[in-house]
């Protein structure tokens, strides 16, 4: 009887704590609209930057710190193939950053870190509100995730001044 008592509070440990570890995750999603319709200002000192969005062949999940001038934005692109729900394998991943009356900038990765998971690193040059896209090129196709309006901060004072009721919160784009 002791070892059934055993394997029952076991059994209930372990169900409390895979219960725990897939806490809400809810955020605000604005999966119906572009960043620049959903009311960001999309700045990051201190907190980042976590956006869903789909094209016809991709999903794309990304995370990365605020955008400051001369200073390194790894990014974490995750990125599934909607055709059969994979990982994306292999393939290139360019961050661009246009607009704002400034010349394109471009950050790009070859190959994954991992099955799914593209890790470019962006060194802003130029301060100010700029377009923010990812570009996935891969054997099969090429794709681009036209992501919204995201500032470029002159320096960790400005982005921190910034701050922000969105840091760490969900955007998301349109199906196209």
């Amino acid at each position: 009887m002791n070892t059934r008592h055993l394997a029952s509070l076991a059994a209930a440990c372990f169900a409390a704590l895979t219960l725990t570890a897939c806490g809400d995750t809810a955020s605000h999603d604005h999966a119906a609209q572009p960043a620049a319709e959903a009311g960001h200002g999309h700045g990051h000192g201190a907190g980042g930057e976590k956006i869903t969005h789909f094209t016809d062949r991709t999903e794309l999940f990304v995370e990365f710190p605020r955008l400051v001038v001369g200073e390194e934005s790894a990014f974490a692109a995750h990125l599934t193939r909607l055709a059969d729900f994979r990982a994306l394998a292999a393939g290139k991943v360019t961050v661009v950053l246009s607009g704002g009356g400034q010349p394109a900038e471009t950050f790009a990765v070859d190959g994954a870190s991992q099955p799914g998971i593209f890790r470019p690193v962006a060194v802003p040059k130029q301060a100010g509100k700029r377009e923010l896209a990812i570009e996935v090129a891969t054997a099969e196709f090429s794709v681009r995730h036209d992501l919204g309006p995201m500032t470029v901060y002159a320096d960790h004072k400005a982005a921190d001044a910034a701050g922000g009721a969105h840091d760490d919160e969900g955007a998301g784009g349109e199906i196209g």
